[in-house]
């Protein structure tokens, strides 16, 4: 559910990981040099463990040859803080 208005923004890509809660977890670095987080969520109650993982390496794998480059990061920001991807372009 989205809770806020739909940024976009430009990025450096400078790390990525995943999680034990189904998410991956981009770090990022704006033109103004502030250290961003982002995710994605990859979690449903019906989804297969097996399932989420298999997508999330598939998404880090789009992911890797995206660090160190700048990208356009399309988010929204959750009712708990988190920056949550829409969509990442080059």
């Amino acid at each position: 559910m989205r809770d806020s208005e739909i940024i976009c923004i430009p990025v450096i890509i400078t790390d990525v990981s995943s999680d034990d809660l189904g998410r991956v977890v981009i770090f990022a670095q704006s033109s103004d040099e502030e250290n961003l987080i982002f995710i994605k969520d990859f979690f449903t109650p019906s989804s297969a463990q097996h399932e989420m993982n298999h997508e999330m390496d598939q998404y880090i794998a789009f992911l890797m040859p995206l660090i160190k480059k700048e990208v356009m990061i399309q988010y929204y920001i959750n009712s708990i803080g988190d920056r949550v991807i829409i969509s990442i372009k080059e």
